[in-house]
């Protein structure tokens, strides 16, 4: 069954919300669930962050999200199955006991399962 663009679109938004609602709550578990197992983190220096090394650095509190509010999301379907969310947001975290509040723009591939999206990477930049 074709699932048009627009519901997927909204299922994906709806990922992209609860991908960043766990980062402020800190929940790595339900992290766990939205993020494929080899998921990676690109940071802005180069460096690919695998998965379980970013979620224990979040449990350990070395990396805390206050809030995250997106400026502007855009969605590009590329399938049914992927697609990227391109997020300009304004997120106030504490890193390693640096805190600050920075305009950060996430290039984030998700990859549609039987239980919904799930993503893939994630690559942050500020804009």
């Amino acid at each position: 069954m074709k699932v048009n663009a627009s519901e997927l679109e909204s299922e994906l938004l709806a990922s992209w919300t609860q991908f960043r609602e766990a980062l402020v709550r800190g929940d790595t578990d339900a992290l766990r669930t939205l993020l494929n197992d080899d998921f990676t983190l690109g940071h802005m220096t180069g460096y690919l962050q695998p998965r379980q090394e970013w979620l224990k650095e979040i449990e350990a509190g070395e990396a805390v999200y206050h809030s995250i509010q997106d400026a502007e999301v855009t969605v590009h379907l590329e399938t049914e199955n992927r697609a990227t969310i391109i997020a300009r947001t304004i997120t106030d975290a504490t890193v390693r006991g640096a805190k600050g509040q920075w305009q950060m723009s996430f290039v984030t591939e998700f990859m549609r399962r039987p239980g919904g999206w799930v993503a893939m990477q994630t690559h942050g930049s500020t804009w």
